[in-house]
């Protein structure tokens, strides 16, 4: 679950987020589609969906507390943890290189020659 909603946030970040109404945010992959669904300012419903026919594999239901509920989870198998494992290191990887990216510019910005 934690490895989905980093998912959702990245591609949120980057701009790979459709509203589909009011309170649902999407975003859509190739085997998964991630939503969102705002049920008041402070609480939630974060679903994880096979695009495979499945339907949907996960539910939690997050309070105004931030704390989570596991409402559903069913047809995980297990391709879908090793695709959230690669997911995962893919994931690291990345915030890695972005963090890698703002050291080196500030780096940069830091040796600029005043005249």
């Amino acid at each position: 679950y934690p490895i989905a909603v980093n998912k959702f946030d990245d591609e949120c970040n980057q701009g790979q987020v459709e509203k589909t109404s009011e309170d649902t945010l999407i975003v859509k992959g190739n085997n998964y589609c991630l939503s969102w669904q705002i049920e008041s300012s402070e609480s939630g419903v974060f679903s994880i969906l096979a695009t495979d026919g499945r339907g949907e594999l996960l539910r939690m239901r997050e309070d105004s507390s931030g704390v989570s509920e596991l409402e559903l989870a069913s047809k995980i198998n297990y391709s879908d943890v090793e695709r959230w494992n690669q997911i995962n290191q893919q994931l690291f990887v990345l915030e890695r290189i972005r963090q890698l990216e703002v050291e080196r510019q500030k780096s940069l910005e830091d040796k600029q020659i005043e005249y």
